[in-house]
């Protein structure tokens, strides 16, 4: 009896109501939704018969090139977010008779769709090879010029997102920047590609309420079974979620999804973020295995790399909970025959002690490589740890170096000083009592002497800077174009380049290097601005470029002496 009583509470029904978390407005979009994916097969089988009517075409197009070249571009338009390999095919198709034509616009166009479909099916690779090697950017102008800045720019979004190479995700950070300033510069303010763009780079810039803005202009403009319909909705539903407002995000990316469905759009993500946000926030685990389930069919056919890989990130969770509610379910129907059947009950007793020892198996298993994943991730942290240890070491290390030669410089200098100091004072003293006080007042207003100190300043710190630092001039004419590199001469350093050697000790502020050169600081602001005019790398990192310049030159002894001429007496 007593164990009767214990297996009937642990098939209890604990039901948690999803219609309790959703307000009308989901409930009534994701019905939508749901009727959409019913509908299916006849939005994918209006797609099929208007495919096959242009293959119908095309057969009939293979005496004139330029006609052959239009077909297969629409062909791979309609296939395109539909199935990848048809697409890659007519796209081939037309790059080979392009070649055999000659036609160096149509190479490059077409060479430029393949990036853009590599990159969106997540062939990195092959899209990079592409635009770094193949695309002569020299023949680009009116809008395949256009067409390149915006696959440039998804390229771009795309490494920063998935490359894991920090290096990489850098350099991939600096040319989004720039590609996306190419692309609003190109555009009109008043295309939609612009604005799509801009919306972009507000939602970069966290400003997602202008954003949200932009994207409701957008789509005004567009059915809401059309596939660019589809896109802003899904742009949509990240700007909700950033804005904390997580029922329209669902509302949004439900309506995404149904025009994903009714332009039989293969390539999808909104219906797989809809699955993960149901599952994770509302616990709505069928709708969400439904979903996933689809998305992944999708992406099968689809038959690209990056769809399939994201899906696989987030289905075992998912279908292990699906799977873990139907369990219950099953448990829930078997405490009520028990509830009848004495036969029955010890029946389901040996079934759910082999459920549990299973699920308990499941559960050892997941813990597993639970922890296996934890650790490869603490080795991974620690591995990056060491770097980063290294790294802080070597720049102490060059710290301390230079810290200590510049110790040595300044404990000479402040010996000299003192030698000259008293070797003045006599002089003063000497002139004072010959009666030559009017000729001293003459000595002491001449310039001369402070010009000579000022130079012998120069003189030192170029002296000193380089021998620090030997190879600086020669790394910093790297960063400059060939006709704008600065050679010094008779080994001493001009304005410019004492300027930037000042920025490589540290010293950054325009208004402390204008008071060490003995310059104002707008004449120290233009000396700047105009080297970085020169500059052949990204303006924006040219002064961090030049703060990495050389290392510390440990050759000479750390007891620095100041120059000859510096401990001369006047």
């Amino acid at each position: 009896m007593r164990l009767f009583i214990i297996i009937l509470l642990s098939i209890l029904p604990l039901h948690r109501t999803v219609s309790a978390h959703q307000s009308e407005n989901s409930k009534s979009d994701l019905m939508r939704l749901d009727h959409a994916i019913e509908q299916y097969s006849v939005y994918n089988d209006l797609k099929q018969d208007r495919i096959r009517e242009l293959v119908k075409l095309l057969e009939s197009r293979h005496d004139n090139p330029d006609q052959l070249y239009g077909m297969q571009s629409l062909l791979a338009d309609t296939y395109a977010a539909y199935q990848f390999d048809s697409t890659l095919h007519y796209l081939r198709a037309n790059l080979d008779l392009a070649l055999r034509n000659r036609y160096p616009g149509r190479i490059n166009e077409t060479r430029i769709k393949i990036a853009d479909l590599y990159t969106s099916a997540g062939y990195y690779l092959e899209a990079a090879d592409l635009l770094d090697r193949q695309i002569d950017t020299t023949e680009l102008t009116g809008p395949l010029l256009g067409r390149y800045y915006v696959t440039r720019l998804r390229f771009c979004n795309a490494a920063v997102e998935y490359f894991t190479n920090p290096d990489l995700v850098r350099q991939a950070s600096a040319s989004r920047r720039y590609y996306m300033d190419q692309v609003l510069a190109f555009y009109p303010s008043d295309s939609d590609i612009y604005q799509r763009h801009l919306v972009d780079k507000l939602m970069g810039a966290k400003q997602y309420l202008e954003a949200g803005e932009i994207i409701d202009r957008l789509l005004e403009h567009e059915q809401p079974s059309s596939h660019a319909y589809a896109g802003y909705a899904y742009t949509k539903a990240l700007i909700e979620g950033f804005l904390g407002h997580a029922d329209a995000q669902i509302c949004w990316l439900a309506r995404s999804a149904t025009a994903d469905l009714q332009s039989a759009t293969r390539d999808n993500a909104s219906i797989c973020l809809l699955s993960q946000i149901l599952f994770a926030s509302q616990n709505d685990v069928q709708r969400a295995f439904r979903y996933l389930k689809v998305s992944m069919d999708d992406a099968q056919f689809y038959n690209a790399r990056l769809r399939p890989w994201q899906i696989a990130t987030v289905l075992p969770r998912i279908e292990a909970s699906y799977l873990e509610q139907k369990t219950r379910q099953i448990r829930i129907s078997t405490g009520l025959g028990i509830a009848s059947s004495i036969l029955f009950l010890f029946a389901c007793c040996i079934a759910v002690l082999e459920i549990r020892q299973k699920r308990r198996s499941e559960q050892m298993r997941l813990e597993l490589e639970e922890s296996n994943r934890r650790m490869n991730e603490y080795i991974r942290r620690l591995s990056e740890l060491n770097e980063s240890k290294t790294a802080l070491n070597n720049e102490l290390r060059e710290s301390n170096a230079v810290k200590e030669e510049y110790i040595g410089l300044f404990l000479g200098i402040c010996s000299d000083n003192i030698d000259r100091f008293k070797e003045f004072r006599n002089h003063i003293r000497k002139r004072l009592t010959s009666g030559s006080a009017k000729d001293l007042l003459q000595e002491l207003n001449s310039p001369s002497m402070i010009d000579s100190r000022i130079e012998e300043f120069y003189r030192t710190f170029d002296e000193v800077f380089l021998r620090l630092y030997p190879n600086f001039v020669e790394e910093f004419n790297s960063l400059l174009r060939p006709e704008a590199r600065i050679e010094p001469k008779n080994g001493e350093l001009n304005t410019e380049l004492r300027i930037f050697a000042l920025i490589r000790l540290g010293i950054t502020g325009s208004s402390k290097i204008a008071v060490l050169l003995r310059y104002s600081v707008n004449t120290i602001y233009n000396y700047r601005a105009k080297v970085k005019g020169n500059a052949c790398v990204s303006r924006a990192d040219f002064e961090e470029r030049v703060k990495k310049i050389g290392s510390f030159s440990g050759e000479n002894d750390t007891d620095v002496q100041p120059p000859a001429q510096a401990r001369n007496s006047d």
